[in-house]
């Protein structure tokens, strides 16, 4: 550790924060920073990740959290022990806190706000086929290319914030072609990901709604569920481990394909630290005209308890 800001370092009892191969709930502490507020109380603010139950894999990606830290003779310790905290109190101005662990949002696309929360791939919207400019109060998403693929999806996505969660979205869209696509889409990066979507089968000649799987990059389909359009309404439930996706049908939902393990849509399994997206996206490999339009995305999570 650093003896003095002029240089020099000595040999301390080890780390300051523990990395989280123990029994705490936040792991991979690191990449810290201190900082001192108006009063002289000191704190470390440091990146973490919450685990999936006992799998050791992270799919909230990189988090931050922050700790109280105390000074004895003359060197910073985290307060009670070294193992990052849950909660900490801190001095507050007399605002209400949110309450943690909980979200709850209906977006609608009659304005920008929604961009608060969600992004595209790799680009900026207009460049991917996204605008609200064209059909007021709806995302309109030209389809692009496939999933797979490294260069221009029509896609957008949010977050995910806890580990369960719900998200659903209602859309328009009217595919003639197997190489159109619409829907609600779970992903980590092209190699990982799962996709609910609505597309035009042929041997049926009809649209039908199914999932994409994809783990490693390697892709399989589950089972295709006849559908009326040209309104539909996707769903995904994550409870922890496991993840679910429906389809709305006159208020009923109608499960599409079979629960799905939540670990492969994380940092650990998929090898980054950016965690897991759910989102919106379009595809058609064709010629990038059909559009889908999104009239809302309802997203809900909650720390502990299922959504």
């Amino acid at each position: 550790m650093l003896t003095s800001w002029d240089g020099g370092w000595e040999d301390t009892a080890g780390e300051l924060a523990h990395r989280g191969t123990g029994p705490e709930r936040l792991k991979k502490a690191g990449h810290a920073t201190f900082l001192e507020d108006k009063d002289g109380s000191w704190y470390l603010a440091h990146l973490c990740a919450r685990e999936l139950g006992d799998t050791r894999c992270c799919p909230l990606g990189r988090e931050a959290a922050l700790e109280r830290v105390v000074w004895r003779d003359g060197w910073p310790y985290l307060e009670g022990n070294k193992h990052p905290k849950d909660q900490v109190e801190v001095p507050g101005d007399g605002e209400p806190i949110p309450e943690p662990g909980r979200e709850s949002k209906v977006y609608t696309f009659d304005t920008d706000a929604f961009w608060a929360d969600f992004q595209a791939l790799r680009a900026a919207p207009e460049k991917v086929g996204v605008t609200t400019r064209e059909q007021p109060g709806v995302l309109r998403i030209y389809g692009q290319e496939s999933v797979f693929s490294r260069f221009r999806q029509g896609l957008v996505a949010r977050r995910l914030t806890e580990l369960h969660a719900r998200a659903e979205t209602v859309f328009r869209f009217a595919p003639d072609s197997f190489q159109q696509a619409a829907g609600l889409i779970c992903r980590y990066d092209e190699d990982h990901q799962y996709y609910a979507h609505v597309t035009w089968d042929e041997q049926s000649g009809q649209t039908v709604a199914r999932v994409l799987t994809v783990d490693h990059g390697q892709a399989s389909l589950l089972g295709d569920t006849p559908v009326d359009g040209p309104e539909f309404c996707l769903g995904v439930v994550i409870s922890g481990e496991q993840l679910q996706f429906y389809l709305l049908r006159h208020g009923e939902k109608v499960f599409l394909g079979k629960p799905l393990e939540t670990k492969i849509l994380s940092d650990d399994y998929a090898d980054g630290f950016t965690g897991l997206f759910i989102g919106m996206a379009v595809q058609d490999l064709n010629d990038h005209s059909k559009y889908a339009d999104f009239i809302s995305f309802t997203y809900e999570a909650s720390e502990q308890e299922e959504v």
